[in-house]
Order: structure tokens, then C-alpha cells, then sequence
């Protein structure tokens, strides 16, 4: 009887512990699944797909502004070098009579790009004109020279 009884016991005890452990499982359970819901979850992973998706977004923008950025980045290029040589033939222009010590004239800025923007336009007309003065000059002497 006494081996019953301690047995009773014991098995008493192994319940308790048994209790006491579907107890606490009962509570891990409750925290888990009060805190973590699934309605949470979903929002979440929507929260993070939308900012995924903008963030896809963003980068495609950046990649096409970039690609704009170069293009244009190249055009000025071109753009500039066609200006460095059209200043150049300006400048040849412009600094010749410095080498005969003649100081040249002082033009605006209006002027100067007039100058630079029709230069091959005033070559022409300057020819045509040196061609006049040169025909009226030796009608003059003709003259001169016949009387």
C-alpha cells in the first residue's frame, strides 16, 4: 500500500509538472499569436512591396536621367569644341594686327559674336568691296593719267 501511495505521489507530481508545462506552452502560444497576427503580416509585407516597387521605380528614373545626362554632357562637348574653333578663327582675326603693332579694334560683345556668328559672310563682302575701291581707284588714275 505504501508503494501505492508513493507512486500516487509521484505520479501526482509527474501531472502537476505536466500541467504546469501545457500552462506555460498555453501562454508562449497566446503572446505569439496576440502580437504577430496575420492581418500584420500582410499589411506589412504590402508596406514593403509598395516600397520596394518605388525604389525600382527611383532607380529606373535615375538610370534615365543619367542616360540624358550623359547625352547631353556629350553634346555640349561637341558643342563646345565647334565653339573653341569658331573663337580660334575670331581670335586669328581679331589678334592679326598685333603683329603689325596696330592695335585692333575694340568691338561689343554684340559686335564680336555678329563678327564670329557671319565672319565668312564679311570676308566676301570685304573682297567685294576692296574689289570696288580697287576699280575705282584705277579709273582715277586712268583719268589722272589721260589729261
Amino acid at each position: 500500500m505504501i508503494e501505492n501511495t508513493d507512486k500516487i505521489k509521484k505520479n501526482n507530481e509527474i501531472y502537476k509538472k505536466i500541467n504546469n508545462s501545457i500552462e506555460d506552452l498555453d501562454k508562449l502560444l497566446k503572446f505569439y499569436t496576440t502580437d504577430i497576427s496575420l492581418d500584420k503580416l500582410d499589411k506589412q509585407l504590402e508596406f514593403y512591396n509598395k516600397t520596394l516597387n518605388q525604389f525600382e521605380k527611383l532607380n529606373h528614373t535615375q538610370t534615365i536621367l543619367i542616360n540624358r545626362l550623359k547625352n547631353d554632357n556629350k553634346k555640349l562637348k561637341a558643342k563646345n569644341e565647334s565653339l573653341i574653333k569658331n573663337n580660334n578663327v575670331v581670335e586669328k582675326v581679331i589678334t592679326k594686327p598685333l603683329r603689325n603693332n596696330i592695335q585692333p579694334p575694340q568691338f561689343t560683345i554684340d559686335q564680336f559674336l555678329y563678327l564670329k556668328k557671319n565672319y565668312a559672310k564679311i570676308l566676301n563682302e570685304n573682297k567685294v568691296l576692296k574689289e570696288k575701291l580697287n576699280d575705282k581707284n584705277n579709273n582715277l588714275l586712268k583719268r589722272i593719267l589721260k589729261k
